[in-house]
């Protein structure tokens, strides 16, 4: 173990003369190096891009002389930075293995798995296109129905063409008819990395 060590010698004649001597040695046993990314990570990207992850090194004796290693993953380690990047083609689970060896070959791994969400587009659909009769003048109303597979949080829907108003809290688009006649009406979904979804639904109505 590390310490003082206090080493006495003595040396005699035949005569029985003798002398001491002393020397005191001091051991600094090495201690293991340390490598660490951190939690692991879930990350939302509109779209693919470089994903870099830092991790901290550490070492008592000092860093001089040790090396770091990517054992597992893929992309490239920047030893200057302490960085791991990486740009994910899909989705999925990326898992990442780096290790730290110094000078008397003690070495440490970390591990850190990376969750890459690549959101889903919205869809928004009426449909089937439809006929529809009145007995006399009056408001039409048509649901639609909005899915994401990523939830609908943060989704907009929107009415880009046709007469009448949407109604986004009951997922419908209303308008008043007062003769008979044919209609268009297209809307809209996007969502927060700009996803979007159309659809398009034909109306004829007839009146009387």
């Amino acid at each position: 173990t590390s310490g003082k060590y206090v080493l006495i010698a003595k040396t005699i004649d035949p005569c029985g003369l003798f002398d001491y001597d002393t020397v005191v040695i001091t051991i600094d046993m090495n201690d293991p190096p340390s490598i660490a990314f951190g939690p692991d990570q879930s990350i939302t990207e509109c779209t693919p891009g470089e994903i870099c992850l830092p991790y901290v090194v550490g070492d008592p004796d000092g860093l001089a002389g040790s090396h770091e290693y990517l054992v597992s993953g893929p992309g490239t380690l920047n030893t200057s930075d302490n960085l791991v990047c990486f740009t994910p083609g899909v989705g999925g689970l990326y898992t990442f293995v780096v290790k730290i060896v110094d000078t008397c070959g003690r070495e440490d791994y970390d591990t850190i798995n990376v969750n890459v969400q690549l959101p889903n587009p919205p869809t928004i659909a009426f449909g089937q296109d439809t006929t529809i009769n009145l007995c006399q003048p009056g408001q039409i109303c048509l649901p639609y129905v909005v899915a994401d597979p990523d939830g609908l949080n943060g989704l907009t829907e929107s009415q880009t063409s046709g007469p009448g108003t949407i109604d986004t809290l009951n997922n419908r688009v209303c308008f008043d008819v007062a003769s008979t006649g044919s209609h268009t009406i297209i809307v809209r979904v996007i969502d927060s990395c700009g996803g979007s979804d159309y659809d398009t639904i034909n109306v004829n109505v007839n009146v009387g």
